[in-house]
């Protein structure tokens, strides 16, 4: 229902109730004085390409609008207004009470009235929304039989799926997330945002806003971690696994695509770019993360250890993730005797004893590091 345009759905409900004028087409009245004569044409049109995608055929719909707007007719008088042939206007007439859309009532001549509206549209709705589930069912059972590329950056092209997917980013996510975006943006996203932190899941969030809008700083009050950035893109990233990534515009709707990044070395790229950005950006809300938390994002996991550290809070981690010297995948468990977060350098790791030595955590992308972290648990010792 999302994509139908609610104006139009308004229209057919205002037309509906409209009272009756005499020595008017009522239709007419009321669409003039929504959208003016060079939009009543194009609009009407829209309403039954809309009607079809609820399982009317054109000529259906075009009858349904007729008697919703003009009121109870015969056959005859219907095929006159439309300019068809009885034996059409009745077959399609007869399809459309058998679909529940008009009611008869019988007489000489027998007269067709329009359903109500409400009424139709939600029994369409739940019969298009049962399709569309079992439509889901099916797809994801064929889905699993076909070769999946694990890596890889994939263009989108509508911008309303790129936002759904989006959420569905934020909706799968276990571990830790980002989200980037004007404020409309993140508005879109509160909800999902807001689920998966009540999952457990540290989510940071950017928000900028266009040259001459407000900043309301009391929409973020059900978020825990957010900073005011001067600008950015549009960016839903989770567990650095998965994210979408599409070019900001001032329009907030007017991209030509956007990314879905599965590709490591990408997305270690976009999480760089908002560490960057968050160390530089004002702070709006930042609530301490509770112990024991999981990140895949090590800067964060970094920034989080030093703040417990600055409190004489000791503090335990697990790390999963390749051994730098082997390539091997390593696990190890200690004490956080020291982080390093030097932006000027771009070093970015943990000490760790464990046992009589300290390892060194790096990220991803760990070069004098012993480890290359790929998850890491703080706790409290």
């Amino acid at each position: 229902m999302s994509n139908y345009p609610k104006m139009l759905i308004n229209l057919v409900m205002t037309i509906y109730r409209e009272p009756k004028q005499a020595g008017q087409s009522l239709l007419r009245s009321v669409v003039l004085r929504k959208f003016g004569a060079e939009g009543m044409s194009e609009n009407l049109q829209s309403l039954e390409a809309i009607l079809t995608k609820l399982g009317l055929t054109s000529f259906e719909a075009k009858v349904y609008l007729t008697l919703l707007t003009q009121g109870p007719m015969s056959t005859p008088k219907l095929a006159r207004t439309l300019s068809k042939h009885r034996p059409q206007v009745y077959t399609t007439l007869s399809r459309l009470s058998e679909k529940g859309w008009v009611e008869k009532l019988s007489g000489k001549p027998s007269l067709f009235k329009a359903v109500d509206p409400e009424i139709v549209l939600e029994v369409a709705l739940k019969d298009l929304e049962k399709s569309v589930e079992y439509l889901l069912r099916e797809l994801k059972s064929i889905s699993g039989k076909t070769r999946e590329e694990r890596y890889g950056v994939w263009i989108l092209k509508s911008f309303e799926t790129l936002v759904a997917r989006a959420e569905k980013v934020l909706e799968d996510a276990e571990i830790d997330a980002i989200v980037s975006g004007s404020t409309r943006f993140v508005k879109r996203l509160m909800d999902s945002i807001v689920n998966a932190q009540e999952r457990g899941v540290n989510v940071y969030v950017l928000v900028f806003t266009y040259k001459g809008l407000s900043f309301d700083r009391k929409m973020f009050t059900r978020l825990k971690k957010v900073k005011r950035a001067v600008s950015g893109d549009l960016i839903s990233l989770a567990d650095s696994e998965v994210g979408v990534l599409i070019k900001q515009r001032r329009v907030y709707s007017s991209v030509e695509y956007g990314l879905v990044l599965e590709e490591p070395a990408v997305i270690d790229y976009v999480l760089h770019d908002f560490f960057y950005r968050w160390t530089r950006s004002q702070t709006i809300r930042d609530e301490a993360v509770p112990l024991p938390t999981c990140f895949t994002m090590h800067r964060f996991a970094i920034i989080e250890a030093k703040k417990y550290l600055r409190k004489g809070v000791r503090i335990g981690a697990k790390i999963r993730g390749l051994n730098i010297d082997t390539g091997e995948d390593v696990e190890v468990e200690g004490e956080v005797v020291g982080c390093d977060l030097n932006m000027k350098t771009g070093l970015a790791n943990l000490s760790v004893r464990v046992d009589d030595s300290t390892v060194l955590v790096g990220g991803p992308d760990a070069v004098i590091e012993d480890i290359a972290a790929k998850y890491i648990e703080l706790y409290e010792i």
